[in-house]
């Protein structure tokens, strides 16, 4: 059950981009432009790719990034 950092992968990009809808949508003051425009959220794949991105998972769950 340990925590594991590791790098984004490129087939990750569309959940990680709706995990971070899902967390901005908790109650961010930005919540309502959101949820009319949640293509706003985006996660570059050129940061995924030159290795920017970092994982947060246990068990094989994603938790965050």
């Amino acid at each position: 059950m340990s925590l594991a950092i590791r790098p984004a992968r490129p087939e990750e990009k569309r959940p990680l981009e709706a995990l971070q809808l899902r967390a901005s949508l908790a109650g961010g003051s930005d919540a309502a432009a959101l949820r009319a425009h949640p293509e706003a959220v985006i996660l570059p794949a050129g940061e995924i790719a030159a290795g920017r991105v970092f994982v947060a998972e246990r068990d094989g769950s994603v938790l965050g990034f």
